[in-house]
């Protein structure tokens, strides 16, 4: 997922989007930092100020970013949320990107 992530979507600056996996114990938070064209993951809270939370099922965030499901379709049925601001809601899911499979298979559709 982190090589999918296109930073020229996000703001200039460094911006952080929490991860809640809401289905597992271990493993359960995340951390996206994105500045100057770079993507960090980390596993423990990097101390930055978080733009947006996305709470979803480990099963749910694959099939959207597998690009099964639409980020629309997963909120409007209540399977994952984007905790933020609304101006910040509404771009968060061109933030993450999408899988180079999905996107071929948009294009072939």
């Amino acid at each position: 997922m982190r090589r999918s992530i296109p930073t020229s979507a996000w703001p200039p600056g460094r911006t952080c989007v929490a991860i809640e996996f809401t289905d597992l114990r271990r493993a359960r938070r995340w951390w996206l930092v994105v500045g100057g064209g770079s993507v960090d993951t980390c596993d423990q809270d990097p101390g930055h100020e978080v733009a947006a939370t996305v709470r979803s099922t480990l099963r749910v965030l694959t099939h959207v970013w597998r690009g099964d499901v639409s980020w629309h379709d997963a909120m409007r049925a209540g399977d994952l949320v984007i905790d933020a601001p609304g101006h910040v809601r509404r771009v968060v899911p061109q933030w993450f990107g999408r899988s180079m499979l999905a996107n071929a298979l948009a294009a072939r559709g």
